[in-house]
């Protein structure tokens, strides 16, 4: 039985629905039980942004499922040396992630029983 889940979300916020559906996944487990790692790598550091401003753009605001995970209890992760990679600083983010290197990503997917990117 899967007990637990690590989503991969890779994608920047708007664009796609892919981010979106990943942390939306994330919800989904958590509401279900499961043990739900977030983890925000390549251009999906930047789901994690403050004041993020999607309605000229007709997109819901993302950040607000970061928050909803946050809320509950969720850890979300965000690989730091993807942040550097593109001029993100950390003040720009929300103050309840966890920052982690490159090789922490698979150390944290490897304690999961499912890893699922988006």
């Amino acid at each position: 039985m899967v007990s637990s889940i690590c989503v991969l979300v890779r994608k920047a916020p708007y664009g796609t629905e892919d981010a979106f559906a990943g942390l939306k996944l994330g919800l989904a487990t958590i509401a279900n039980g499961m043990e739900t790692k977030i983890i925000l790598t390549e251009d999906g550091v930047y789901n994690a942004m403050k004041n993020q401003n999607p309605e000229k753009i007709g997109m819901p605001l993302i950040v607000d499922a970061v928050n909803d995970l946050i809320s509950l209890d969720v850890k979300i992760y965000c690989v730091e040396d993807h942040l550097k990679e593109r001029g993100i600083k950390k003040e720009d983010l929300l103050e309840e992630l966890v920052f982690i290197g490159e090789k922490e990503i698979s150390d944290l997917s490897l304690g999961c029983d499912v890893v699922t990117s988006f």
